[in-house]
């Protein structure tokens, strides 16, 4: 029966639906089918899924170099082929057909313990593509579309409170599903305000401390200040009562105090003075006063940061991400995105972000945009492989 469809549908396609062609898959599961023009990052929206046994795909318009991608989402692999190969009658799809996983999963850990911040470069021939590890994330982080074989990787992380070290290595991918693992050297790094559930063992040779009550610390400060403070009165007053005696044994110590100077003039007596002057009021002239200038706002204005800290400052107004060289902001040389890939509008302090229908998606901490979205201080924002961190 699957073989009879697949017949009807490359002979018949063609004709009735014009540039469509049939995708026939080797078992039951759930498929999603695409074409895309260089890596993706993601199943883009636009794909073609069905959980029987085929589909058709239209091909037209699309270049004999662009690929045709078929993911089966149940068992995690990946099929591709020139669309030049199927734009004729088709693509039976054999389950040799399909190589190494569609979604890598590394698994970056340190000091045994899943990291909590750092930036990993997964790089195969040129392509290049950075993610973040995120409290969040749990150490994990994902990537599309690698094929099997050696990868090289470089992660940028805080190691015993030193900002900014770097790691590199190769991994091995394999026909596999299973996690790659890179671990980084010296202690695991607890992200600010992440709570730990750590508590350090008591040794067992070491004395229980006594503790005290707020309570008795300050009682204990308060008979400490009565104690000083009652010594000083009783020293003023021995003194007061024989100075001379005083004054000897602080000398016999090397100790002179300055004796009073007695004043044989009498006490000047007090006059009050008259009501003093009223002064003369300052009158400006308003003509010509200069105007005070409100100053500039200190802080700073919305922005896209990358992982190097670069960042782009997004202008009053909409501007749109992509290829092409006349947008707002291009990436001529980045493939995985879309020619126009995504829209940024910016109203003052306000910025809203959509998607344009790209290949490879547009995502805010990693949810896929399907409608328009507000931009909140610290959101990721990914447009195909290119991670940015906004700055409100």
């Amino acid at each position: 029966m699957r073989t009879c469809f697949a017949l009807a549908l490359a002979v018949l396609g063609p004709v009735a639906l014009g540039q469509t062609v049939p995708i026939i898959f080797p078992s039951d599961a759930d498929y999603a089918v695409f074409v895309a023009e260089g890596p993706v990052d993601s199943v883009p929206s636009t794909a073609e899924t069905s959980t029987g046994s085929a589909v058709t795909l239209s091909v037209a318009g699309r270049r004999d170099s662009e690929r045709v991608l078929v993911i089966n989402r149940t068992a995690n692999r990946l099929a591709a082929r020139l669309v030049k190969e199927v734009k004729v009658a088709g693509w039976s799809v054999k389950a040799e057909d399909f190589g190494g996983p569609a979604e890598v999963l590394v698994l970056v850990t340190q000091g045994g313990a899943p990291a909590s911040v750092a930036s990993v470069t997964l790089s195969q021939g040129n392509r290049r593509v950075v993610r973040l590890v995120t409290p969040e994330s749990n150490g994990e982080v994902r990537f599309f579309d690698f094929k099997p074989g050696e990868l090289k990787y470089q992660v940028v992380f805080d190691r015993d409170g030193r900002p900014g070290e770097t790691v590199e290595g190769t991994l091995r991918l394999g026909s596999s599903s299973d996690p790659l693992e890179i671990a980084l050297p010296g202690a695991p790094v607890t992200a600010p305000g992440a709570a730990t559930n750590t508590e350090a063992a008591p040794k067992a040779d070491a004395a229980p401390k006594e503790t005290t009550s707020p309570i008795g610390q300050l009682f204990g400060f308060l008979l400490g200040v009565g104690a000083v403070g009652a010594l000083l009165y009783a020293a003023l007053r021995y003194y007061q009562r024989d100075p001379d005696s005083v004054n000897t044994q602080l000398g016999k110590l090397g100790v002179q105090l300055p004796r009073p100077v007695d004043d044989p003039t009498d006490p000047v007596a007090y006059v009050p003075a008259g009501p003093a002057a009223k002064p003369a009021p300052i009158v400006l002239d308003p003509a010509a006063a200069d105007p005070v200038v409100a100053p500039a706002s200190l802080a700073g204005a919305p922005a896209l940061v990358d992982a190097s800290g670069s960042s782009w400052e997004i202008p009053e107004g909409r501007s749109e991400i992509g290829r092409e060289p006349e947008l707002g902001k291009s990436f001529p040389n980045e493939s995985t995105l879309s020619r126009r890939h995504a829209a940024i509008t910016r109203t003052g302090g306000e910025v809203k972000l959509e998607d344009l229908g790209s290949t490879n998606g547009t995502f805010v901490n990693g949810s896929k945009l399907t409608s328009l979205v507000f931009l909140r201080p610290g959101d990721e924002v990914r447009f195909g492989s290119l991670v940015f961190r906004y700055r409100g």
